[in-house]
């Protein structure tokens, strides 16, 4: 299987059968049915569903604030049929201005924190459970790559805090500065978070 880039999309190029080739994203799940295979995308975490099912049954509500995923907790949450039910809304906490726009945080609080703790996302966390009143407040700081940033000269690096019933929190280093790849294992591990703390209450 070889790679090539097409209208700045990463492929990969798969032989298959009497066709010569078959281009694929290379951030598809694929299934050899046919000539060329049936595409999955994988955009979305593969504990979505779990959560989802967790959350409906427990007749809660969540709401996120998520900053080096961009989006891709919230977006996982709601690639579920019936999201409604249990996903009230989420902000991408991406800078400064944001922060302070979206959330009401206690400023006070934050400046006494370290930055990219686990005690400085669970402050956000629970700022975005209080701002939508739900019952769990999700929240993710981290630095993706491939650059460092003011916080932290170390990429591939995340803290993720749950606010709710109980509190919960964890710490991701992947060791990658691979971009794209952190935001995914870093809304996979705010996901399984979600699922670990429901399936203990």
């Amino acid at each position: 299987m070889n790679s090539s880039d097409v209208f700045g999309l990463r492929f990969n190029t798969i032989p298959n059968g009497a066709l010569e080739h078959c281009l694929l994203p290379a951030f598809a799940y694929t299934d050899y049915t046919s000539n060329c295979p049936v595409v999955t995308m994988s955009r979305f975490s593969q504990h979505a569903s779990s959560a989802a099912k967790l959350l409906t049954e427990h007749k809660h509500t969540v709401s996120v604030a998520e900053s080096s995923t961009g989006g891709l907790i919230a977006a996982s949450l709601l690639s579920v049929p019936g999201a409604s039910r249990y996903f009230m809304g989420g902000t991408v906490i991406y800078t400064i201005k944001s922060r302070r726009e979206f959330l009401d945080l206690n400023m006070e609080r934050v400046k006494q924190l370290n930055p990219l703790t686990e005690e400085m996302a669970l402050e956000f966390a629970r700022a975005a459970r209080a701002k939508l009143d739900t019952t769990w407040g999700i929240a993710e700081l981290g630095v993706a790559g491939p650059g460092g940033t003011p916080y932290s000269d170390a990429t591939g690096i995340s803290v993720i805090a749950l606010s709710g019933p109980v509190n919960a929190s964890v710490t991701v280093k992947t060791q990658s500065n691979d971009r794209e790849k952190n935001m995914k294992e870093f809304s996979d591990a705010a996901l399984l978070l979600l699922v670990e703390t429901l399936a203990g209450n």
